[in-house]
């Protein structure tokens, strides 16, 4: 009888609707990463439902934070169904990329782009979501423009560099903006 019963309670929690959460990644003192969920002072376990979260999540490293919908277990443990943004927080500061364009991400959320070229500057509003291996898709909005593209780690340096590919709406892709973004924060 005890069984069914706890049997029966497992079932009714592994059903239940998931949620949307905040939280940031940090580590597990048994080794590993977990997320804090805003607001909260412990590190959470993490399961994934499936692959694509899983592989999404191991992109991520501690500090960088990300929404996504899951089910809250206890206060030990988090199962993730999808990543929908991430904030990555080796972003943060000022990048020069390839074209001597300048970028300056002050936050999770905004980035201000200089062009010295034209002196011209644009602030805009940024979201990263997750796309494939070490990479994340990347959209910049103002009033003036959208800009959608990629961002992705590049790997085997000993500084951190990111290659980003820009589209702007209604423009044909010649206008595509790819180029290494090297940090020139101290």
């Amino acid at each position: 009888m005890k069984k069914a019963a706890l049997l029966l309670s497992f079932a009714f929690c592994m059903s239940a609707v998931a949620d949307d959460f905040e939280a940031k990644v940090c580590h597990l003192h048994a080794g590993g990463y977990g997320v804090r969920i805003n607001g909260e002072s412990v590190c959470l376990g993490v399961i994934f439902n499936n692959s694509a979260a899983k592989d999404d999540f191991a992109n991520l490293r501690p500090d960088d934070g990300l929404s996504f919908s899951g089910k809250k277990y206890e206060n030990y443990w988090i199962q993730f169904e999808s990543i929908s943004s991430v904030s990555l927080q080796r972003l943060l500061g000022k990048w020069k990329d390839t074209k001597n364009i300048y970028y300056n991400f002050t936050d999770q959320s905004n980035v201000v782009v200089f062009d010295p070229a034209s002196v011209k500057s644009e602030s805009f509003y940024y979201e990263l979501y997750p796309n494939s291996a070490m990479r994340w898709g990347m959209s910049m909005i103002n009033s003036k423009s959208n800009r959608v593209g990629l961002l992705r780690q590049v790997l085997g340096t000993r500084n951190v560099h990111f290659e980003i590919c820009l589209y702007q709406e209604n423009i044909p892709a010649p206008s595509r903006l790819c180029s290494t973004l090297t940090s020139i924060t101290n």
